[in-house]
């Protein structure tokens, strides 16, 4: 059997793309059965997903919560719903196929391509203990202060999370030896830590690092604090020191927390103090892929049989919600005596078509498709 190929793009060159099998790879010159029946597979799974997403959501978070430890991430399914209620159904098929906890939660915020998550996984993986590791299958997303990419930061009026000296489960006088642990998103005005009721600009969520004052005050002895993400080793550095001769001292630094964890930092001091914590901003991981290597899917129509003689419209399959259209083409089963000619390629919202023409003596089979692009 041969295979011809039209392609069009729109407002721009389409010179390779990537298409759902086994394994992406660019775009060859045809499309094989595989990629086909990989295409019909994926969008089985986003109809079902539709069908029911409470189901899904509920049975996705109910997978996780043997391999979670809630004293390191908190409630599972409080840490996870928010998100994947808001997460468009192609992030939530591809959140279901990791098997890495970090990998899902980036996957849901729009960290890290569902394309290429899709594209590369066929079905979900076993899952792994959670941990803070931020690898996705293949897929890793650099710390901050990585050689290759950086965090983004996102400043916000400052913003007083915690004061010892206030009331409260996690205030009083730090007590030397002792560690403490402190929440710095939203949910910190719910857990005793003597700060602000309300901030603007908090996020919710607990990202990779922060942009912190730290205040030491109502201390009688020198000593040192030390800082470090929670759920961490205590380092062998202090971030500030402090003494009798300044009744306080301040810092100003950038702190690495724990990815969607239930706190984000853990403080022990050298000696009693009180402290106080006023977070100025967050740095998370950019979202959209503008940039660098961009993954596109391929959603495959229903094959149509076009009769000998026959001029007829054939469409591919709709983006899904979270991509968008750039382009499409197709596949045939055109012979050197039963060509397929293709006068119009358009668009119909968020899915391609072609009319094509049957100019030989039997019925050919038609596929058209899209090419969608992940998008924010």
């Amino acid at each position: 059997m041969n295979y011809s190929l039209t392609c069009r793009s729109i407002g721009l060159l389409v010179l390779a793309t990537a298409i759902p099998a086994v394994a992406q790879t660019d775009l060859p010159r045809k499309m094989d059965e595989a990629a086909i029946q990989r295409s019909y597979q994926i969008q089985a799974q986003l109809a079902r997903i539709d069908q029911d997403r409470e189901s899904f959501i509920r049975n996705l978070i109910s997978s996780w919560t043997p391999n979670v430890n809630p004293v390191l991430f908190g409630d599972v399914s409080s840490e996870l719903r928010s998100l994947m209620e808001r997460a468009t159904t192609w992030r939530l098929y591809a959140a279901s196929l990791v098997g890495n906890y970090n990998g899902m939660m980036q996957i849901l915020r729009g960290e890290v391509s569902a394309a290429r998550v899709i594209n590369t996984l066929n079905a979900p993986q076993v899952h792994s203990p959670a941990t803070t590791s931020i690898t996705v299958g293949s897929v890793t997303t650099d710390a901050l202060g990585a050689t290759t990419s950086q965090l983004v930061f996102t400043p916000i009026p400052p913003c007083r999370i915690a004061d010892t000296r206030g009331s409260g489960a996690r205030t009083g006088i730090l007590a030397a030896g002792v560690p403490r642990t402190f929440d710095l998103t939203t949910d910190g005005f719910l857990k005793g830590q003597g700060g602000s009721t309300s901030c603007a600009g908090l996020p919710s969520f607990s990202n990779y690092a922060w942009s912190v004052n730290l205040t030491l005050t109502g201390y009688s002895t020198s000593g040192f604090l030390s800082v470090y993400p929670f759920g961490g080793a205590v380092p062998a550095t202090s971030i500030a020191n402090f003494g009798t001769a300044l009744p306080a001292i301040a810092n100003s630094s950038t702190l690495t927390g724990c990815y969607g964890c239930g706190d984000d930092i853990s403080v022990v001091a050298s000696a009693p103090t009180h402290l106080i914590l006023d977070v100025y901003g967050y740095f998370e991981v950019p979202s959209g892929y503008a940039t660098g290597a961009i993954t596109r899917t391929v959603m495959a129509g229903t094959s149509t049989n076009v009769a000998a003689g026959i001029y007829s419209r054939v469409d591919g399959a709709a983006c899904p919600a979270g991509t968008t259209l750039i382009g499409g083409a197709q596949t045939n089963s055109s012979s050197s005596t039963n060509t397929i000619l293709t006068s119009d390629h358009n668009v119909s919202g968020t899915n391609w078509y072609e009319y094509v023409k049957n100019t030989g003596s039997s019925t050919a089979s038609v596929v058209v498709y899209s090419i969608c692009q992940d998008i924010n």
